[in-house]
């Protein structure tokens, strides 16, 4: 996508029948190349309000432990959004390698010296 595109999410009850569109059953808004923070506010602007919003009848024949399962997929994706956002966030670093420290490694002929360099990196970064 190379600039913006609009959504648009009509809001009706299972049971409701078709009838002219009402602005209070629309929802809209418009994506941009920058998808990651529109995602996060999706998530936490109607996703999440439409999710809370749901009776013990929206939820049909689904079993209480599959809905608790399901409630808490759905936040830990919300969280790992949010804390997507911050990596890509200007000013931070938490990827850096010092380069003097990489050209030590990348100088040496010791691969398991290499490979235990890297695997400290990735583990502190994860």
């Amino acid at each position: 996508m190379k600039d913006k595109a609009v959504w648009f999410l009509r809001i009706l009850p299972p049971d409701a029948k078709r009838k002219p569109l009402s602005l209070t059953e629309l929802i809209w808004g418009e994506i941009t190349p920058n998808t990651v923070p529109h995602l996060n506010s999706l998530m936490e602007n109607v996703y999440s309000q439409f999710i809370s919003l749901l009776g013990k009848d929206d939820w049909g024949v689904c079993e209480e432990e599959s809905k608790k399962e399901f409630l808490s997929h759905t936040e830990k994706f919300a969280e790992e959004v949010k804390e997507s956002i911050k990596l890509m966030s200007p000013g931070q670093e938490l990827f850096k390698l010092d380069p003097e420290e990489s050209a030590r490694i990348q100088a040496s002929t010791n691969d398991a010296e290499k490979l235990l360099f890297y695997e400290g990196k990735f583990t502190k970064w994860i």
